[in-house]
């Protein structure tokens, strides 16, 4: 069967239509304020974000339910890591 690609941007009735449980979620893929995804990391792992990652520079990617940074961790190896912090309360969003 072949598949048709969707027109992007969607228009606001397909968007709100294929998930209607969701329409509390940010509406644009735009960035946390700067503090926001290391008080997440800290919460979600129980201990500072600057224990763990030596750097967290702004997000390289934004979305609804998440973004991404690039990130290297303390130890001695520094390691590039990529970081993918969910958006605070968006696991209450999909339960």
């Amino acid at each position: 069967m072949p598949c048709a690609p969707l027109p992007l941007p969607l228009p606001d009735c397909v968007r709100l239509a294929a998930s209607p449980p969701h329409a509390n979620l940010p509406a644009g893929p735009h960035p946390s304020p700067p503090a926001q995804p290391k008080k997440e990391i800290g919460a979600g792992l129980a201990r500072p974000a600057h224990t763990i990652f030596s750097a967290l520079p702004e997000p390289v990617a934004a979305a609804s339910i998440a973004q991404l940074h690039k990130g290297a961790t303390t130890d001695d190896l520094s390691i590039p890591v990529a970081v993918k912090v969910l958006r605070p309360n968006v696991i209450g969003e999909f339960a």
